[in-house]
């Protein structure tokens, strides 16, 4: 595990079981909701899964969605040495993308050196905040995929 790992895989955890828990209380009766789990290889990455609740075992993919908040690693991505950043993604398990964040995506500031504590914590923060914030559409884009009502906006 590398510092950067140890640094922020609890804070990733945190962050995706926020999403996790809102999900789960708005829609504990209608949607199953897995507990949190991290994956390391060349990044961490930790994710959920939701399905409508009563589903056989041997359910369609694009009965479930799958939740992710991955470290991500420029030389893993595009080949860019020493960046760093964070991405969401909600996709169905068919492969359909129903949303995400990766800040700066598709610019030439997506990566921040990894090797600039500053920088990366600074960066970290922009993704959670933005990630606390539209907390409510990521579960609504949820929701919405497994065929719930999502709350509407106040």
């Amino acid at each position: 595990m590398t510092i950067l790992e140890r640094r922020y895989g609890g804070k990733m955890r945190d962050l995706a079981r926020r999403i996790r828990t809102a999900l789960y209380r708005r829609f504990r009766q209608t949607i199953e909701v897995s507990e949190v789990d991290s994956m390391s290889d060349d990044k961490l990455r930790v994710s959920f899964m939701a399905s409508p609740r009563g589903l056989d075992e041997i359910a369609a993919e694009s009965d479930y969605v799958d939740v992710s908040i991955t470290m991500l690693i420029s030389e893993h991505s595009d080949g860019e040495l020493g960046g760093i950043n964070w991405g969401l993604d909600v996709v169905r398990g068919s492969g359909e993308i129903l949303g995400g964040l990766t800040p700066y995506n598709y610019t030439d500031q997506v990566w921040v050196a990894r090797r600039d504590r500053a920088a990366v914590e600074t960066r970290w923060s922009l993704f959670r905040t933005v990630v606390d914030r539209d907390v409510e559409v990521v579960v609504n884009q949820i929701a919405t995929a497994l065929g719930r009502q999502p709350r509407r906006a106040a």
